[in-house]
């Protein structure tokens, strides 16, 4: 029998997990209160994972105890992060719905749709502002949510220090990793749907003009336009090696001992070790974005 996975195992999802928060805390300036409050992210990123996978998998009893593993984390760090950083509640009215959204895929077994890794994407391109925040909070603790009565919930990004440069940050990061979405489908999963080609397609090439419009209008550096212009040209490429394999594929009789080619989880690897590596270079392109 399979066992049921205690960790996320895919490069390009944890480069979505961990780099929206990070650049949020290069940009405002590391704070001790960010130590529970990205403890509390990643594990509810594995919670999330491996709940999934319990559904997926018909709630097999097999699949049960990472569940409640990370479950028990996620409550612990809630808390934790509650009592260093009750401010950031006001973020609350954001993810909840995002929440909601991912949690009702998972039910209906559809975590994989375009619906659902949007929610994840935007989900976690919103840890950037929450961080940059967190920095800047002088009220961090839990006395803070006395206050939020007074305030309200509305208060989002733009109310956040540097408002206008934090949101330009934040809509960067949400939609290069949302670009990623159809890119990969038209790789693998959706391979054979036009409309993911297109989609992937569009997406990179509106990418590619924006950061040359920010560069032009000096709101980005040069390094934020060159990785969008290696983004547009890996799309490019793997578009056609994609294509080209499963092509010749479909050719190749089964019986022959000829080199086969790349085959998906082959495609899967490669494609994650390289959007793992651009992430990291994405960090130091995005911050140099400004309004």
């Amino acid at each position: 029998m399979k066992k049921a996975p205690w960790i996320p195992d895919q490069k390009g999802a944890w480069a979505m997990a961990t780099v929206p928060p990070i650049i949020g805390i290069v940009a405002g300036g590391p704070v001790w209160q960010h130590i529970p409050v990205a403890a509390l992210w990643i594990t509810g990123y594995c919670l999330y994972f491996t709940a999934d996978n319990w559904l997926r998998a018909r709630r097999r009893a097999t699949y049960l105890p990472p569940v409640r593993f990370w479950a028990l984390w996620v409550a612990l760090f809630a808390a934790a992060s509650l009592v260093a950083a009750g401010c950031l509640l006001r973020w609350a009215w954001l993810f909840i719905p995002l929440v909601l959204v991912t949690a009702w895929t998972s039910f209906r077994r559809e975590s994989r749709s375009l619906l659902a890794r949007s929610s994840e994407v935007i989900a976690a391109g919103l840890m950037t502002p929450v961080m940059w925040d967190l920095s800047y909070r002088a009220d961090h603790g839990i006395a803070s949510i006395s206050a939020l009565a007074s305030q309200g919930l509305t208060q989002g990004i733009t109310a956040t220090a540097q408002g206008s440069r934090v949101l330009l940050v934040t809509i960067a990061v949400i939609y290069y990793f949302w670009c990623t979405i159809p890119f990969v489908k038209s790789l693998v999963r959706e391979k054979a749907s036009r409309a993911y080609l297109a989609t992937s397609i569009i997406a990179h090439a509106l990418g590619l003009a924006g950061a040359f419009a920010l560069f032009t209008l000096n709101h980005a550096g040069v390094l934020f336009a060159i990785v969008w212009a290696v983004l547009a040209i890996r799309c490019a490429i793997f578009t056609f090696v994609a294509r080209r394999t499963s092509r010749a594929s479909h050719r190749t009789a089964p019986h022959r001992t000829t080199s086969q080619p790349l085959n998906a989880k082959q495609l899967l690897i490669t494609v994650g070790i390289i959007e793992t590596i651009i992430s990291i270079v994405y960090i130091p392109a995005v911050l140099t974005l400004s309004w």
